[in-house]
């Protein structure tokens, strides 16, 4: 990556930042839905992208995106709930379009994985603001990923020397990892004490540590999607970042793990 490329990539990647950060702690709750419904509906169609032979049902992104909004506005149980009828109209559907093909397992294979690995996991990160803590909740997440992200990338440019999957990503290292997850875990604790969240930092730090690897799984199951699909990035919405699913792979899969231990460690601090 030259120079150029690379304040290209700093630079969209902190006004990107700010600009999220600046939405999370002072958007009504209305717009911060609209946001994430819109965050969803990019993904979506960058998910279609690296699956082009998968059909389209509208009705299942339609309450996909209401689950998601659902979720912004408090209703997460609402939210989870559109997600599983989204999911079953779309197999039903699925079985009367298909009846006979031998391909409809394969046609519909991209929306039952979306659901899993896109939207419910967009339901928690949507969620997250109403949860204890507040905003905090989702802010500690977004330091923890972007901390771990940052450290492994530089970590591994200067002391990297074992590649964790080279035929998918070769420019991750094990060193790389390990770094993002000490970075990942001093962040987290610090992180919990400044935004005043309802944890212990012990906790908050074992978080970090937890949720690092996570992420490197993310970025890797994303990278080798790509691949089958012959291209590079997923799309070109971010400057120097590809697409909205390339910036938020391991986000998306640290999301429920995430929230499930979040609330697990606020309920041990009560």
């Amino acid at each position: 990556m030259s120079a150029q490329e690379t304040l290209i990539r700093a630079g969209s990647g902190v006004a990107a930042g700010f600009l999220l950060l600046g939405i999370i702690l002072w958007a009504p709750v209305w717009l911060w839905a609209l946001v994430v419904v819109a965050i969803g509906w990019q993904l979506w169609r960058e998910w279609l992208g690296l699956h082009p032979q998968s059909q389209v049902f509208l009705t299942t992104p339609i309450l996909w995106g209401l689950g998601i909004a659902a979720a912004a506005l408090g209703a997460i149980g609402l939210g989870v709930l559109m997600v599983w009828v989204g999911m079953a109209l779309m197999v039903l559907r699925g079985i009367d379009a298909f009846e006979g093909e031998e391909s409809a397992f394969g046609l519909l294979a991209p929306y039952l994985l979306a659901a899993v690995a896109l939207v419910l996991p967009m339901v928690a990160l949507a969620w997250l603001p109403q949860a204890p803590g507040g905003s905090g909740a989702l802010i500690l997440l977004l330091v923890i990923i972007w901390g771990a992200d940052s450290a492994a990338y530089f970590v591994g440019r200067a002391v990297g020397r074992t590649k964790v999957a080279p035929e998918v990503s070769p420019g991750k290292s094990w060193e790389g990892v390990v770094g993002g997850a000490l970075a990942a875990m001093v962040l987290a604790g610090i992180g919990c004490g400044i935004l005043d969240l309802p944890l212990s930092s012990s906790h908050a730090a074992l978080l970090g540590l937890m949720l690092a690897p996570i992420s490197v799984l993310g970025d890797l199951w994303e990278s080798a999607w790509k691949r089958l699909a012959g291209v590079k990035d997923s799309g070109a919405i971010l400057p120097g970042h590809g697409g909205m699913l390339d910036r938020m792979d391991a986000l998306l899969f640290a999301a429920i793990p995430y929230t499930l231990l979040y609330l697990w460690f606020v309920a041990l601090a009560e």
